[in-house]
């Protein structure tokens, strides 16, 4: 069994409909799997897609005005029961090849792994209005996903009228490993808000305290990403708290083993 942790804003209908497809495909291609969604707003309703389902479960936490995904996966961290943890944007997909590795490598070693090989795809909004709202979840709407890729020109910021190549070193979106590995290392960093670095440095700092890390690269390797917003792909410097978060990664990536063991227990 394997616990889906989504750190969710309801703030759009684009989010609503991207978080429903995302449920719907990881469930269509494990039923060994149940979800928690962490609401980062304490007076949410819960959409019906949620509600009506036995294996997805509602946190709420208090909204600040801030996006605090750290914050939020640290509070599905508390509450997994499950051997496995996946912590999983609300807008994005890999493929069940993929999946399945991941889970394997996880179960059979105590590595963390990133989902897939690092290539985020993102896709533009007829992509997905004309056809991830349409196809039946699972791997079916993966391989029409893939079908657009030209793969043999993989380059970061690469951009035709289906998507634009965002990274090919990345590591955030999915990741997943043993429960107990993620609580060692105290969960996600709060000191991180908004986008910048929170990624980055959790893999960091896994890799400083004695975790293994990997990349999961199977026949489907790719991650899409489903846009909810005017720009998806715009350049995330230009957002508040950016440079705040370069600074946090910054200074834990400074401080030597001993130091950092001690200020993760502040969190």
């Amino acid at each position: 069994m394997i616990t889906f942790v989504i750190h969710y804003r309801h703030d759009s209908a684009a989010r609503v409909e991207n978080l429903s497809v995302v449920t719907s495909h990881f469930r269509a291609l494990t039923q060994d799997c149940k979800f928690l969604i962490v609401v980062d707003d304490d007076k949410f309703e819960v959409p019906e897609f949620i509600s009506g389902y036995d294996d997805i479960v509602a946190v709420f936490m208090e909204n600040d005005g801030d996006y605090n995904k750290c914050r939020g996966y640290n509070v599905g961290l508390s509450r997994v029961d499950t051997e496995l943890v996946c912590f999983l944007d609300a807008d994005c997909i890999i493929s069940k090849e993929n999946l399945d590795l991941t889970i394997k490598t996880s179960l059979d070693t105590n590595m963390i792994c990133i989902g897939y090989n690092g290539t985020c795809i993102y896709l533009t909004e007829s992509v997905k209005s004309g056809i991830a709202s349409t196809l039946k979840p699972g791997d079916t709407l993966y391989c029409n996903m893939d079908s657009l890729v030209s793969h043999d020109n993989i380059q970061i910021g690469y951009t035709n009228k289906h998507y634009t190549v965002g990274n090919t070193r990345a590591v955030g979106g999915c990741l997943m490993g043993k429960t107990n590995l993620f609580r060692a290392i105290n969960g996600f960093n709060p000191n991180f808000i908004g986008w910048g670095y929170e990624d980055n440095e959790i893999i960091s700092r896994c890799e400083r305290l004695g975790q293994q890390v990997c990349c999961i690269n199977s026949i489907k390797p790719l991650l899409f990403h489903f846009p909810h917003e005017e720009d998806t792909t715009r350049d995330k410097s230009v957002h508040p708290n950016y440079k705040n978060n370069l600074e946090e990664f910054t200074k834990v990536k400074a401080m030597n083993n001993e130091k950092l063991q001690e200020y993760i227990k502040t969190w």
